[in-house]
Parts: C-alpha cells; sequence; structure tokens
C-alpha cells in the first residue's frame, strides 16, 4: 500500500508514507503465508481456521522475540518510535494475537486498534482442541471488551463479506457487543470483498475502506500530540 502499515509514530525525518515501513513488511509476508497456507488446506473449515492461527502465532512469537514489542522502551531509540504512542493493525490469522497485544490490560501505550479480515473468537474451537479453553479465551479479543472498557483504544474492524463465515460471525459478534459496551470503534464491511481484499479486490470500495484507515491511525498518533 501507498502508505505502508503504521505501526507506530517514528521520529526520524523520514516521509510518513515510509513510517512503520520496515514492519509493514514483516506483517505482509507473515499474514500473506498464513493466507497461502490456509487457502491450499484441504481441511475441514475449523481446522483450516486452527491451522492458520497455531502457523500464525508461532511467527508472531518469533517476531516479538527479535523486534522486543514489549520490551518497547529499550527498543525504541534504535527502532526511532515513540514508545508511548503505538498504533497496532494486525490482518487475518494475526488478529487474535495482535489484538490480545492491543487490548489486554487496556496499555496506555497503545492509541489505536486496526483489525482486518480475522476471527475476534476462538472460544468455539474448544470443540476440535480440547483442553485448551483458558488459551483459546486469552486469544479471543471478544472477551477484552468484558474488561478495562473504559481505557482501552478506539477499534477499527473491517469485515469482508466474501471470507469464511465463522470468521465473519466473530466479528458480528465482536461489532455487536462493542456497541453494547459503549466503546469507541468504526466497523466497515466490503459486500463483495475477500479474504485478503486489500491485495485481491481492486475495486473502489477498497479504497474507500483503506484511506479511512490510514486516517483513523494517522488520527489516533496524532492525538498523541495535542
Amino acid at each position: 500500500m501507498r502508505d505502508g502499515v503504521h505501526v507506530s509514530r517514528v521520529k526520524s525525518t523520514q516521509p510518513k508514507s515510509l513510517q512503520g515501513l520496515a514492519f509493514a513488511n514483516v506483517a505482509i509476508l507473515f499474514f500473506g503465508l498464513a493466507g497461502v497456507l490456509g487457502k491450499l488446506s484441504v481441511l475441514p473449515a475449523p481446522l483450516i481456521v486452527f491451522g492458520r492461527t497455531f502457523f500464525a502465532g508461532f511467527v508472531l512469537l518469533a517476531v516479538c522475540w527479535f523486534w522486543h514489542i514489549p520490551l518497547r522502551a529499550k527498543r525504541s531509540r534504535a527502532l526511532q518510535v515513540e514508545k508511548d504512542a503505538l498504533c497496532l493493525w494486525a490482518f487475518s490469522a494475526g488478529v487474535p494475537f495482535g489484538l490480545r497485544t492491543a487490548m489486554r490490560n487496556a496499555p496506555t501505550y497503545i492509541r489505536g486498534i486496526v483489525a482486518y479480515y480475522g476471527p475476534v473468537d476462538l472460544r468455539p474451537m474448544s470443540s476440535i482442541r480440547p483442553g485448551m479453553d483458558t488459551l483459546l479465551q486469552e486469544l479471543s479479543p471478544i472477551c477484552y471488551l468484558e474488561e478495562d472498557v473504559p481505557n482501552g483504544a478506539p477499534i477499527f474492524i473491517m469485515r469482508a463479506g466474501l471470507n469464511q463465515p465463522d470468521i465473519n460471525v466473530s466479528v458480528d459478534n465482536l461489532i455487536a457487543k462493542a456497541f453494547i459496551q459503549n466503546v469507541s470503534v468504526t466497523a466497515v464491511n466490503h459486500p463483495t470483498g475477500h479474504h485478503g481484499f486489500d491485495i485481491l479486490d481492486d475495486d473502489e470500495r477498497s479504497r474507500e475502506i483503506i484511506k479511512p484507515t490510514l486516517d483513523f491511525v494517522r488520527t489516533r498518533l496524532n492525538a498523541h500530540h495535542a
């Protein structure tokens, strides 16, 4: 994308369109590979979701280890980011892991959350993964709307109409719960959008979604300096 993925407010003199580009490359590789593996899978849909999520988890752990995302205070100077003003943008199978980091205990340095076409409730998978109820709940962003709601960062969530039905059901439920809890949430839908619409669907509706997403991230990061 022209503006890349804005994961943080960069303090260097780089153009804004290049801010967060390094992390964007990691994110695109990570989520793109997860998507390809899912497309090639011949397993039943619930196992596809679990397989992609399981794979994504290991990759995300590796990214966090090498980039020391939780240790932002130590890495912020080297990465030229403002450690107290970050936005997190998660795609596909990375949504449960990314939103867990952004929503658990409502960290004050997370100023905005973006979720694209990913599952936000993994608890239904307990039927095929017995004994993992606690972990599945921890990785279900919808559960965090029941905790720390007043202090949570605003959410921008995207729904792809042609996505897997079970993913869309979880997205619909999260949006409904966010309204009930009076959470600051922006929800957009691409009626004919596929999983990975930002790569697969070169149409006007895709552009209508991507532009306000970037505006949302800029607004949330600029609010830190207001």
